[in-house]
């Protein structure tokens, strides 16, 4: 049914309309003759009509809460479209135009109030919240696009814009990027410049880092990191080449952020150091940036120091067990005419192995000294072969940390055995698992104790003695990494024709072992960056190993950050799928941090690490001096909008757009709480007036 002023009427009463009606009727009826008292009063009457009114209502909520119909008012209506205006009201506003603060403000607010002339307007924020023309002002800390169209009125959102007017500098510094919301190319969109803009657009390449994948093909990763000013959406070319011009890799990468991270692998031509020139530019080869990166290529083999007093068998084996390309051998001998000779030979400081056969007086002179000092320090592993017919000069073992210990030859011969200790420790199990066959391997021929054996506090393998009197033959240690053989007659062992097959095994294992002890870090702390922005999300990853290099369950696990000044604050940790641990950093203060964790297994400190965090203040705000005039430009392309240049150029039509809307409401009677409380009402009420009136 049709009413006026565009409502409409509709009810259903699911095929019982008719009994609804007649007993409507039939009840207003009854309801009205039953009303009737002749010789009523005045106030009768009155208080009669309003009976009448009360049970008139009452019966009809009666009927509807009994048949339940279904009834719908609409209106249709006609209105005009909104013109949504978005001010970005950061910082770096200010400084973005050809213009004062002040000019800035009024040319807004001048534009606002000609628009509002054949516009209805609505001011909102780039965040979304409603804006007051007597509140405008440029002092926010980051630019965030979170406006959408659902941020209007609550239920006439579809058709609510008919177009939006964006003022800002397109300096985003956070959130999405308006070209990535659908509704961007749906509606209008007119990117205003109320003044002059100046002009910010830039590309450079900020730091440049590489990381070795394989020194021996020439493989290496090159991480690069790029800052943009204006240039979102666009395409960069990064080139990496040689010296000599020679391209070695290349990699095209989308600019979406400030701040753009690229990684690519190259294959070096040849292995040497040298440096690497890496090129950036847009397509077309604008906006180049220029940066060199020096590359330094470690020699693959491993540098070892053999120091022996004299030449001897041992010496002899040394020399060919290490002769292979993967070891470049430095060497001492005490029976060089002039000592200090061998070591003008050797080729470096820092090596991957020491090994000391029968070490005497000879050889120890403060540069080699030092050299081996140094050294071990930096956890380099160390052989000590002490047959113990002398003993050992007090300096040498001042030098090693260890202990000597003098005994009598015994009577009759001693045999060599493996300890009790040997069969929980990682190398004897691991020496198993290389096929060695432990009992074949002392027994040809007989080993002699040290007259003067070395102790230090390691494991004691290998025992020379008789039933439970013995001394230490081979003595084993992690930290740092050493190894002590005690004895006479060890190098019998090496070459006797029953038994060198297995010490061969043993040998080859006991470099590998000393290497990877070296290198064991039982626990580490890991950053994806050495430095960045405060406020940015940096997540540490702490990985707890055992010696086999399996990462394992810490008993106890803490892990904090501490400032520059000492300040401590702990960190929580997250257990990951792959078994390591994370940690989120806290970024909010700027300085150096150091992030350091501690790992406890058996009741005991397992392992230690510390990584360095530089956080410096970076706010995008601050740093805009300009207006990106390619985001802006493509907004408003991509939109169907266009670039208004304020006062140079005329106001762009913009259509008063009508669109029709429905306004309804729906009715539904059934088990209504409304309906039956008015019901109640209306009956309570009639008792009232029948009570006061002396009708009841």
């Amino acid at each position: 049914m049709n009413l006026p002023f565009g409502y409409s009427l509709e009810s259903n009463f699911n095929g019982a309309g008719i009994y609804f009606f007649g007993l409507l009727c039939i009840a207003i009826l009854y309801t009205y003759i039953s009303n009737k008292h002749k010789g009523a009063g005045q106030l009768a009457k009155t208080s009669l009509l309003f009976i009448l009114v009360a049970r008139g209502v009452s019966v009809t909520l009666l009927l509807v809460l009994i048949f339940e119909p279904q009834i719908s008012l609409e209106r249709k209506f006609i209105t005009p479209q909104k013109v949504a205006v978005v001010i970005d009201q950061s910082r770096s506003m200010n400084g973005a135009w050809q213009g004062s603060a002040s000019e800035l403000t009024t040319n807004i607010l001048n534009f606002i109030a000609n628009l509002e002339d054949y516009h209805k307007v609505d001011l909102w924020s780039m965040e979304g919240d409603e804006v007051q023309q007597g509140s405008l002002n440029f002092d926010e800390g980051m630019s965030i696009f979170g406006w959408n169209p659902a941020l209007g009125e609550r239920e006439l959102t579809k058709n609510l814009y008919s177009s939006v007017i964006l003022i800002s500098d397109g300096q985003l510094n956070g959130g999405r990027s308006p070209l990535d919301s659908p509704w961007t190319s749906v509606i209008p969109i007119y990117p205003l410049y109320p003044l002059l803009p100046k002009s910010s657009v830039e590309l450079k390449i900020l730091e440049s880092t590489y990381q070795v994948s394989d020194s021996i093909s020439g493989q290496i990763e090159i991480r690069i990191k790029l800052q943009q000013e204006g240039l979102v959406g666009k395409t960069a070319n990064i080139q990496i080449r040689t010296a000599f011009d020679q391209l070695i890799g290349e990699v095209s990468v989308r600019l979406n952020q400030v701040f753009t991270d690229v990684s690519l692998r190259i294959k070096l031509p040849l292995l040497e150091s040298q440096t690497l020139k890496i090129d950036t530019f847009i397509e077309g080869g604008e906006f180049n940036s220029t940066k060199y990166l020096n590359i330094e290529i470690q020699d693959p083999g491993k540098k070892v120091l053999i120091v022996s007093e004299r030449v001897n068998e041992l010496h002899k084996f040394l020399m060919l067990s290490l002769a292979d390309s993967l070891f470049k051998r430095d060497v001492v001998l005490g029976t060089t005419p002039k000592r200090e000779n061998s070591f003008q030979t050797l080729t470096t400081q820092k090596y991957d192995l020491i090994i000391l056969n029968e070490p005497g007086s000879t050889v120890l002179y403060d540069r080699l000294a030092t050299t081996i000092q140094e050294n071990i320090k930096s956890n380099c592993p160390v052989i000590l072969f002490n047959s113990g017919l002398e003993p050992l000069d007090s300096r040498w073992m001042k030098l090693l940390d260890t202990q000597q210990q003098s005994t009598q030859y015994p009577s009759m011969d001693e045999t060599a055995y493996w300890n009790q200790v040997a069969s929980d420790h990682p190398f004897y199990i691991g020496l198993l698992g290389k096929g060695f066959a432990p009992d074949k391997i002392l027994e040809y021929p007989p080993i002699r104790p040290a007259k003067y054996s070395q102790t230090f506090t390691g494991h004691a393998l290998i025992g020379i003695g008789i039933a439970d009197k013995y001394k230490a033959g081979f003595i084993l240690g992690d930290t740092p990494p050493k190894a002590i053989f005690n004895g006479a007659g060890f190098w019998k062992w090496f070459f006797h024709p029953q038994s060198k097959d297995s010490f061969q095994k043993f040998w080859e294992y006991l470099l590998i072992y000393l290497n990877d002890i070296a290198t064991f870090e039982p626990v580490k702390i890991s950053l994806p960056v050495k430095s960045a922005p405060t406020g940015a999300f940096i997540e540490a990853e702490v990985v707890v190993k055992d010696l086999d290099n399996r990462i394992i369950p810490a008993a106890e696990l803490r892990i904090w950050q501490e400032d520059e000044s000492g300040q401590k604050q702990p960190l929580n940790l997250n257990r990951k799928e792959s078994g390591a641990y994370s940690s989120q950093v806290n970024t909010n203060a700027p300085g150096l941090v150091a992030l350091i964790t501690e790992a406890y297994r058996f009741g005991e400190l397992w392992g230690r690490d510390t990584s360095k965090l530089q956080l410096e203040i970076f706010n995008g705000e601050d740093q805009s001096r300009g207006v990106d005039e390619v985001l802006l430009e493509r907004l408003a392309k991509r939109s169907g909008g266009q670039v208004i240049q304020g006062k140079t150029s005329e106001m762009p039509i913009i259509p008063v757009k009508h669109v029709s809307n429905n306004a309804s409401y729906e009715f539904r009677g059934v088990r209504s709480s409304t309906l039956f409380v008015t019901l109640i009402m209306l009956l309570l009420l009639e008792w009232i007036i029948r009570r006061r009136t002396g009708l009841l």
